[in-house]
């Protein structure tokens, strides 16, 4: 009998019979079988973008092939929790363009799109150009990279001229640490550039008397350790915004040296309020530098936002349908949405909601003051609160009901429904033209007061949350929104 021959004809598959005759058969998808079923795998350019860049800056994101799968995700889950972004672990237009600004700051040359293949070439080529070693003085070039690691803190046990597993993971912590491309091999410009940075506290030390100053200062990075975990990261990113400093969440020299400068005068017109006694200033963005990735770093997971004036301002209008849903239900969607994790059936408030997001560490009793306005459309509705690890995860304080606005306190968990904590009673009209303070207090006995412009409006007690909060989240679900100040304190026992 003769084997039957497979033959590929415009998207089908024709199979030659012993009979010479041509069956043509409907083409078979590109899945890949589970024992759950069938998962269609697709081809991603931007994910092929993002597994380049990360492998070069030292998260392992597997082959460069623009598929999605768990060690790609974890590579970006990684990458936005050590950077202090909302961990998603997709390839987001925010992180994409943060990958993108630290591979041109790593190279100095504006990265290329480019197919799996070059990108694997071009990868294992600049790994190999930085990892040859010059002879006969490998062995002193490995001898100095060992000695000159040590004298700045990082695990090299034995000065031994060899290039050890223990020499390759403490140049590429190095490498982590200062930014570069990882490789993980030393040169004669590792030497160098390990050289020109400060030797006199090892880096455990250094990360250590950091820690301890920011807690004298009231943030809050976790244990004196040493060890930069994203308490430690959120506690300098809040610290490196309070200061006017590039807010980048890294610990080195210059952030240690900042602690001996006095405290920056603020020049905003908006004059700043004095501290409350017995609260501590975790964060305070005033929009005031024009941008909402400086200073204070927010992040746009959906929908667009711009600050002009020093406001930041985000207009949503959807159609009159989506009007009708329950604010609670709005909410969960636009999250859950957002995040990929799905609903039964997409919505306009889902795809078409604003959603901006910023780390900062905060306990479960804290102070949110917000600063806002709005044209106060039919069917306006606006969210912020503090969330735990992920945006739809953590309470939320929704205005709706326009004319006259109605709080509401929502409190979500990952994976489950909404519940709605207590409703308010009393409107506040928001669209007369002026800026209105949102005042929103949470103590240790989670009881919460929510006033606006000083009159309390809603008061209730919710145990939901006992974990310290990651970050802060603002929905805009519907209508034209004007914010130009976000606060947030913690109160000093």
């Amino acid at each position: 009998m003769k084997r039957l021959m497979p033959l590929t004809l415009l998207g089908c598959i024709g199979v030659a019979t012993p009979g010479n005759a041509l069956v043509v058969l409907p083409a078979v998808p590109t899945t890949v079988m589970a024992t759950s079923g069938i998962v269609t795998v697709a081809y991603d350019e931007r994910v092929e973008r993002a597994q380049g860049w990360l492998n070069r800056l030292g998260f392992d994101a597997g082959p460069v092939d623009g598929y999605m799968g768990n060690r790609t995700r974890s590579a970006i889950s990684a990458y936005q929790r050590s950077r202090g972004q909302v961990v998603t672990g997709t390839p987001d237009r925010s992180t994409m363009r943060s990958l993108r600004e630290e591979y041109l700051a790593a190279t100095g040359s504006e990265p290329r799109d480019r197919s799996s293949q070059t990108a694997s070439a071009e990868t294992n080529t600049a790994v190999a150009n930085q990892s040859s070693l010059p002879t006969p003085g490998a062995t002193q070039l490995v001898v100095d990279t060992q000695v000159e690691l040590r004298r700045r803190g990082y695990d090299v046990p034995v000065v031994n001229g060899v290039i050890d597993s223990k020499t390759q993971e403490a140049i590429r912590t190095f490498e982590r640490d200062q930014r570069l491309l990882v490789t993980g091999q030393p040169s004669v410009l590792l030497l160098e550039r390990i050289r020109s940075t400060d030797a006199t506290l090892s880096r455990r030390e250094m990360i250590r008397s950091i820690q301890a100053t920011l807690t004298e200062r009231g943030y809050q990075p976790g244990p004196s350790d040493g060890v930069m975990g994203q308490a430690t990261i959120n506690a300098i990113r809040t610290y490196q915004t309070d200061a006017g400093l590039p807010v980048d969440g890294v610990a080195d020299a210059a952030l240690l040296a900042s602690f001996d400068k006095p405290e920056p005068v603020v020049s905003d017109d908006r004059t700043k309020p004095a501290q409350p006694s017995g609260e501590v200033m975790l964060m305070d963005d005033r929009f005031a530098d024009g941008d909402y990735t400086r200073e204070v770093r927010w992040q746009v997971l959906q929908g667009n936002f711009a600050v002009r004036d020093g406001v930041l301002n985000s207009q949503v209008l959807t159609a009159e349908s989506a009007q009708k849903t329950s604010p609670e239900d709005v909410v969960l969607r636009v999250l859950k949405g957002v995040l990929g994790e799905g609903v039964e059936a997409p919505s306009q408030a889902q795809s078409s909601a604003a959603v901006i997001t910023t780390a900062v560490a905060m306990p479960n009793e804290f102070r949110i003051r917000v600063r806002l306005s709005t044209k106060g459309e039919t069917g306006a509705r606006f969210a912020f609160g503090p969330y735990e690890s992920e945006p739809n995860t953590g309470y939320e304080l929704v205005l709706d009901d326009f004319p006259r606005a109605v709080p509401s306190i929502l409190a979500m968990r990952q994976g489950s429904e909404i519940r709605v904590v207590r409703r308010g009673t009393v409107g506040t009209d928001f669209a007369d033209g002026r800026m209105h303070e949102i005042d929103w207090v949470r103590d240790a006995s989670g009881s919460m007061t929510v006033s606006v412009d000083g009159k309390v409006v809603l008061q209730t007690q919710d145990y939901g949350f006992s974990q310290p909060f990651d970050g802060l989240v603002m929905v805009n679900a519907h209508g034209s929104w004007s914010v130009d100040q976000v606060r947030v304190d913690a109160p000093v026992h």
